[in-house]
């Protein structure tokens, strides 16, 4: 929305639909559509390559292969608790959210005490979503946790909502893979970084590269993922 608004040949616009699976409508100049559609798409791609750099950045700080990703799921019980209690003028899907927020932030607190009286390190990112990877399709709430291993057993045992799933991460030195896959899935809320809570992570040190032959192009290696920026 906020990049609509700020387009060429836009009049006006409004955000549309319930909680997080809603849609932005605009009224248009017919001889912008095109511009404003390449528009559109290039700001929203920015953010969102953005948004997986400083995830990846984040954990291939501090994530080796030994450590996981942990998806925590909500059974039906877990769901009807989540949606009991809703205010009148919230919607359905809205409510669902924060409350999931409050039991994922309470779940940390928990396996963060637990870890501090057993002597063991505990770090962690996650991410709520109630979006499918790559369709964008509605999904039962859910929580990716990406945790190091010390702590993975700890936070496994203690969630009480649902099923709980863990895979290694990937032996790969550079994991923007898995930061598209958590941040692909995290609708985008502007002043916000969009990801929950990091506990215990180092931040990295940011250093810009020096092309020593001005007249050297560089090229990626075979396999790297490029992200689109607006850095020079």
């Amino acid at each position: 929305y906020e990049i609509m608004t700020q387009t060429d040949g836009i009049y006006g616009g409004r955000f549309s639909g319930a909680g997080f699976k809603g849609c932005c409508m605009a009224l248009i100049d017919p001889e912008y559509a095109d511009s404003i559609s390449a528009t559109v798409e290039e700001k929203y791609l920015e953010n969102l390559n953005r948004r997986i750099r400083d995830v990846a950045r984040l954990l291939n700080c501090n994530y080796t292969a030994r450590d996981y990703l942990v998806t925590l799921t909500y059974s039906k019980a877990g769901y009807v608790k989540l949606r009991a209690n809703k205010p009148p003028k919230v919607s359905a899907s809205a409510h669902v959210y924060k409350a999931a927020e409050k039991e994922i932030l309470k779940l940390i607190d928990r396996c963060r005490y637990r870890c501090s009286k057993l002597g063991v390190t505990f770090k962690c990112i996650y991410i709520t979503s109630n979006i499918k990877f790559r369709t964008k399709n509605y999904a039962r709430i859910h929580h990716h946790v990406v945790v190091n291993c010390e702590a993975m057993e700890i936070l496994k045992n203690l969630w009480p909502h649902g099923r709980v799933l863990t895979e290694n991460v990937y032996n790969e030195a550079d994991h923007t893979g898995l930061a598209r896959y958590m941040m692909e899935q995290v609708p985008y809320e502007k002043g916000h970084n969009n990801y929950g809570r990091t506990l215990n992570l180092e931040t990295p040190i940011i250093t810009d590269h020096v092309l020593l032959d001005p007249n050297k192009v560089l090229t990626p290696p075979e396999g790297a993922t490029v992200l689109k920026t607006n850095r020079n």
